[in-house]
């Protein structure tokens, strides 16, 4: 995967502050989630959605962590 973006780069799009996490998106740092949480037990998702400030394709996945990449 060419366009995937290292590990250390994905946890440049999710901050905390306090209790709060926001997740940015990585082609314009508008926010995507802001507020969540992740239950483990429910194993990994992932989906592509479309930044609703640049509307551009972001690939979620969800796991023990949020990342974000562009999709190739």
């Amino acid at each position: 995967m060419e366009n995937e973006l290292p590990k250390k780069e994905e946890r440049k799009h999710v901050s905390k502050r306090g209790a709060m996490r926001i997740a940015n998106c990585p082609h314009c740092r508008g926010v995507l989630f802001k507020d969540f949480t992740i239950d483990v037990a429910v194993g990994e998702v992932s989906f592509i959605m479309r930044c609703p400030h640049c509307q551009k394709n972001i690939l979620v996945t969800i796991n023990n962590d949020v990342h974000l990449r562009i999709p190739e």
